[in-house]
């Protein structure tokens, strides 16, 4: 591989990551600034491991409407949730936040 290539390459996973880092950041200023609960559905839909059903049932609403949420979470953020690397820095921003209003999908039992 020539070092033009690597270098190149290396710019492409930069602004890769940097995007990725900045979805979850961008998701905590929407939800603060409109009290949307965006995301405790992402958190819910990654720890589900994208099954909607299961996730729509974490944040107690309708599978259609988490459908909606997660439009607009790929909206607000930026992020293609298709995208593995694109989810993966958003889940380990969520999994280092503390617990807080909004950022768990479920309370935990006492």
């Amino acid at each position: 591989m020539r070092v033009g290539s690597v270098a190149g390459a290396v710019r492409c996973g930069r602004r890769r990551a940097r995007t990725a880092r900045e979805a979850a950041g961008r998701l905590l200023r929407y939800d603060a600034e409109h009290q949307t609960g965006l995301v405790a559905s992402l958190r819910a839909w990654l720890d589900a491991f994208g099954d909607m059903k299961t996730a729509a049932g974490a944040v107690h609403v309708h599978p259609s409407t988490f459908r909606y949420r997660l439009r607009r979470i790929a909206e607000v953020s930026g992020a293609d949730l298709h995208d593995p690397e694109q989810r993966f820095a958003p889940m380990l921003q969520l999994r280092l936040l503390p617990d807080g209003p909004g950022t768990r999908a479920v309370s935990s039992p006492a």
